[in-house]
């Protein structure tokens, strides 16, 4: 092979790089273009919708509750207030309310600041009783209406002394308070001489 053809060769070589370098180049620069990441990726998930808030329904008319449906059941210490009534005293002034108004007691004592009330308007008959503690502090006897004995010796159960009405025993901080009145049926008690009579043999 002779210089002349040597030549040309070498040229032809330097043609064929130069046109073979910015075609590279091109596909480089396309084949990137391709790979660019656009906005809303395939690859990312869309976050779930969120569920619609559930609101609680609401009836037009609620169920009502009385505010005062047993008045006088023993057992509503709401207010701390023992009406005597409400465990059987009559007051009429000749029924027997000993119990009533010892059962209103037990209730009461074991309940700070209870007040047992005797209502006004009535007359509660209460033969020979013992009111004892100890209690609960803030024991209140509220007495609006008439306290009274049975009337006279011989009216008096046999079974009560005879020596004592009504005793308040082992109390601490108790109150005794109304506008009522405490009647002690005294009168025939008083004609009763001091000692017995004698009697004189014939």
């Amino acid at each position: 092979m002779d210089l002349a053809h040597v030549c040309f060769f070498i040229w032809i070589l330097a043609i064929l790089t130069f046109y073979q370098h910015p075609i590279n180049v091109n596909a480089r620069y396309h084949y990137h273009k391709k790979q660019q990441k656009t906005k809303g990726s395939p690859f990312i998930d869309e976050a779930p919708a969120p569920a619609p808030a559930l609101v609680p329904s609401t009836s037009a008319d609620p169920p009502s509750i009385p505010s005062d449906p047993y008045p006088t059941d023993p057992g509503d210490t709401s207010d701390c207030i023992f009406d005597v009534t409400a465990y059987g005293a009559v007051g009429d002034g000749s029924s027997d309310d000993t119990a009533a108004f010892r059962e209103a007691w037990k209730a009461a004592c074991s309940v700070e600041s209870a007040t047992i009330l005797v209502p006004s308007d009535k007359i509660f008959t209460i033969t020979s009783t013992i009111f004892s503690g100890p209690c609960k502090p803030g024991l209140v006897l509220q007495v609006n209406g008439v306290l009274m004995p049975p009337k006279g010796p011989d009216c008096w159960p046999k079974a009560d002394s005879r020596k004592q009405w009504l005793v308040f025993y082992r109390l601490d901080d108790m109150k005794l308070t109304g506008n009522g009145t405490i009647e002690g049926n005294g009168h025939e008690w008083w004609e009763l001489p001091c000692k017995p009579h004698k009697v004189i043999k014939i």
